[in-house]
Parts: structure tokens; C-alpha cells; sequence
């Protein structure tokens, strides 16, 4: 089966969302100076990468990242792609109901640029969305919940291990809870959970074992 939007016809588009109406995994990032060492564009191509990933894993679907964001910090250094806030609303709003004409009703945005959080908020108002998930990093997840508001959750990660991060295990576990009609609380909460718990552990050494996993969720709520 067909995880990435691109490389499937239309017709394969059409069913998969009348099918199993998969979560549809929406990547952005920027296009900014990185350092003296790193890509302008690492930001996009991690969220990419991470998309197709997470969308093998969990039976999703991921689009193309959309490369531009708000880099209004580096707007006068060579190598940065600024796009106004106003333009990247209305992009943003665009290929959400895009999706949504499709026949999704799942979508989860990949945002690894933090200054594009906050367009993605208002986007997610503006549209009335259902689900939105936002993951920062050391600053934990925001999701957004048509019925719920805004809900930032915090990270839970303890000990880090491996520093690449737990996006992949992080948006696989919300892409499960999304789609079985968890809370917004609950999505947040589950997926720090097992992001701090992949953080923990060296590269794919092992798969995460429900047991633990309960064990560790009873023991984080007292």
C-alpha cells in the first residue's frame, strides 16, 4: 500500500479516504541559515523525512513538506526564504481544505519550525479543525481540538539517550489516537509518553512493549 500522497493516482487518493480514511501527515519547516555546517533547508527535510516514516509505520499518509515558513529573524541573511504570515495563512488554509475535500477528516501538521506554530493555530481556528498536533521538541507538543481549545502538554523525557528525537514514535502514537477518537488531553499526553520513552533508547533497538507501556503511564499518573 501507498503511503505518500504523490505517488498515488487519484483514484488511490479517492479510496484510501472512503477506506480506512487514514491520518493525513502534513510536514513544514523553513528554509533559514542553519549554522556554518547545516543545510538551509534541514528544517523541511527532517519534517519530511519524518512524515514518510511515521506514514509507512502507521498506516497514514504523508504529503510533500511545504518548505517556506515564517523567517522573519534572518530575513536580511543570504540563504533565507521569508514568506509573510498573512501568505503562509492562507497556504496553510489551503491545503487543509484541500485534504479535507478529499475526504479526510484526519490532519496532522509536522511543524519543526516553532515560529510557524502559531499561523497553524490560527489556521486550525479559522477552519474549525478537528485535530492538530504540533511537536517542539525539548518544549513538549501542543494539541489543538475543535472541541478542547489548545492544550500544551510538557515533555516528560528524563534521560536522552538518543538525540536525533522521537518524532517518528511521537506522531505514530497520535496518528493512533486521533483516529480512534482519543481527547485532546489524551493524545498529548500518550504521545510524550512515548517520545520520552524513545529518547531513552538508542536508535530501534526496541519496540515499544504495551505492557511497559501501561506500567509506565500508571506510574506517571500517580
Amino acid at each position: 500500500m501507498k503511503h505518500e500522497w504523490v505517488k498515488m493516482t487519484w483514484r488511490e487518493v479517492r479510496d484510501r479516504a472512503a477506506g480506512d480514511a487514514p491520518v493525513v501527515l502534513v510536514p513544514i519547516g523553513c528554509v533559514e541559515p542553519q549554522g556554518p555546517h547545516t543545510p538551509t533547508g534541514m528544517e523541511f527535510l527532517m519534517a519530511e523525512a519524518l512524515a514518510k516514516e511515521v506514514a509507512r509505520r502507521a498506516n497514514a499518509v504523508a504529503l510533500p513538506a511545504i518548505p517556506f515558513g515564517n523567517s522573519n529573524n534572518f530575513v536580511n541573511i543570504p540563504g533565507t526564504i521569508y514568506i509573510r504570515p498573512e501568505t503562509l495563512t492562507r497556504y496553510y488554509e489551503d491545503v487543509y481544505r484541500s485534504v479535507l475535500r478529499a475526504g479526510f477528516s484526519h490532519v496532522l501538521f509536522i511543524a519543526y519550525h516553532i515560529p510557524n506554530q502559531w499561523i497553524l493555530e490560527e489556521v486550525a481556528r479559522k477552519v474549525g479543525c478537528g485535530t492538530m498536533l504540533i511537536t517542539r521538541g525539548k518544549l513538549g507538543n501542543t494539541v489543538f481540538s475543535r472541541e478542547e481549545g489548545i492544550i500544551h502538554s510538557p515533555s516528560l523525557s528524563n534521560q536522552i539517550l538518543d538525540r536525533v528525537g522521537a518524532g517518528d514514535t511521537v506522531l505514530s502514537a497520535a496518528s493512533l489516537c486521533v483516529a480512534q477518537g482519543a481527547p485532546a488531553d489524551v493524545v498529548g499526553f500518550l504521545s510524550n509518553v512515548v517520545g520520552a520513552w524513545a529518547v531513552a533508547t538508542v536508535g530501534h533497538r526496541h519496540s515499544l512493549d504495551l505492557a511497559k507501556l501501561d506500567e509506565h503511564v500508571r506510574a506517571v499518573l500517580g
